[in-house]
């Protein structure tokens, strides 16, 4: 006689809650969890350990390169790229007053030259 499903769900899995009682037992781990993790235990802490070293090692290089530096050649191009855009700003404002004026001057006179317009062109030869 084959057995229901029900009865092979039971003998197969374990219920959440008996494994979850099995292992933490009025909030504390059991002596089986506890005997579980604790192959971990070592290998987790020295790569916690060697990851904070890395960390670390990173952050102090990082302060000691910076505090070498005196930042006194950023006065000197802070000042230099100043006056370079200072001079691109003013030769842009004539550049533009130039170009405004030569289109100015190519509307005025394009209107006078102008035809009908293409709308105008169709309408005529309907």
């Amino acid at each position: 006689m084959r057995p229901t499903p029900s009865a092979l769900a039971s003998s197969r899995y374990v219920d959440p809650r008996e494994a979850r009682a099995s292992y933490w037992k009025n909030g504390r781990m059991s002596a089986g969890l506890l005997r579980a993790r604790r192959q971990f235990r070592t290998p987790n802490a020295i790569a916690g350990v060697l990851l904070l070293t890395f960390v670390g090692g990173v952050f102090t290089y990082s302060m000691a390169a910076v505090k070498q530096d005196t930042f006194d050649d950023l006065d000197e191009e802070v000042k230099r790229r100043a006056i370079l855009n200072a001079e691109r700003a003013k030769l842009s404002t004539e550049d533009e007053k130039r170009a405004m004026q030569a289109a100015a001057a190519v509307n005025s006179s394009s209107t006078v030259l102008k035809g009908p317009k293409l709308a105008d062109r169709t309408r005529s030869t309907d």
